[in-house]
């Protein structure tokens, strides 16, 4: 299904045994959430959970920003360890100050549609496309959808996520930190800030161009630790001792 869902070949979805592509991930929990009774106990299908293995996946593109344009960047080529990010489905385990999740790359797809503005346009960084694919990608952490017809609009455009997005919030699956962060991931309005930074010079900036929310790498893992730290702020002790995740929502 996830390959008919993409177009892709099997071979190239294929990963080594002790490893999981993201999309094999999403696909995997969706299916914990659809057929499991206590979903808010397996801390896997969580905000939580989506938002730690974000915060990795930012930080190891992050450590290889010098060669951002030839890093895959698409959920089918990013690895994790099975016995990390999919085995342990208790709340401990992930709340641990000890969590550690290893991210890989392999050489996979095409990443066109995961750095459209870059592809769009020359006036678009390589940064700019990094943040807007990092932001589509938390995005199905977060939905857990493995296919993108979903958020497909016209090519020119991009993809339709404002609406995806909003309704997520109005069912109180995703906190307002995480919204933000995937508002200015890809905003159009964000990236032209950026670019018009680019532009113009510092005096001329200050006056006449607003703070871009989220404009670099750097920036977009301090938020996602920020939002972290919100969720895990955010949970509480239920009957036996068990953990469940509050969602923080702006109103």
């Amino acid at each position: 299904m996830v390959v008919k869902g993409f177009g892709l070949p099997e071979k190239k979805m294929s990963s080594p045994n002790n490893k999981i592509s993201l999309l094999q991930w999403i696909r995997e929990v969706k299916e914990m959430t659809e057929n499991q009774n206590d979903v808010l106990g397996n801390a896997l299908c969580s905000e939580y959970c989506a938002t730690l293995i974000m915060k990795s996946v930012v930080k190891f593109f992050l450590d290889g920003i010098e060669h951002i344009e030839s890093l895959y960047l698409h959920p089918a080529s990013i690895l994790v360890k099975r016995e990390e990010c999919l085995k342990p489905k208790d709340w401990d385990s992930w709340l641990s100050s000890q969590k550690e999740i290893e991210i890989s790359i392999k050489d996979s797809f095409q990443d066109t549609m995961y750095r459209y503005p870059s592809f769009s346009s020359n006036d678009y960084s390589p940064m700019i496309g990094a943040i807007y694919g990092l932001g589509i990608i938390f995005l199905q952490l977060l939905t857990k959808e493995f296919s993108l017809p979903w958020v497909f609009n016209r090519p020119e455009y991009g993809y339709e996520w404002q609406s995806v997005l909003y309704r997520l919030l109005e069912k109180g699956k995703v906190s307002s930190h995480n919204y933000d962060i995937i508002s200015a991931c890809l905003s159009l309005e964000n990236r032209e800030t950026i670019k018009l930074k680019g532009i113009l010079n510092d005096v001329a900036c200050a006056q006449q161009v607003n703070d871009a929310k989220i404009e670099t790498l750097e920036e977009l893992l301090e938020e996602i630790e920020a939002s972290l730290a919100e969720l895990k702020e955010n949970q509480i002790s239920v009957a036996h001792h068990e953990t469940r995740q509050l969602v923080m929502i702006k109103i």
